[in-house]
């Protein structure tokens, strides 16, 4: 969402590992479903890829890309929480 400036409002989200917040872009809510239920699996070894770059102090940021349905938000959330 666009303040009255034009720019995008950032908020800080606070990262499991990360000391210091990082600034995202707030949009517009959207409803979506997942099941979150589910426990996560065969997803080890992009998961310790994930922790061990929110780890790293010099990292700014992680990029989870794919093709549609392979999962990116779920990790995404996994890693988050």
């Amino acid at each position: 969402m666009r303040d009255n400036r034009g720019s995008f409002r950032t908020q800080a989200l606070f990262a499991k590992g990360r000391v210091n917040p990082l600034e995202v872009a707030v949009t517009a809510p959207t409803l979506v479903y997942m099941r979150w239920g589910w426990p996560l699996t065969g997803r080890s070894k992009e998961m310790r890829l994930i922790e061990a770059a929110l780890s790293d102090r010099d990292c700014g940021g992680i990029v989870v890309c794919g093709a549609a349905g392979v999962g990116k938000s779920r990790i995404a959330h996994e890693a988050m929480t």
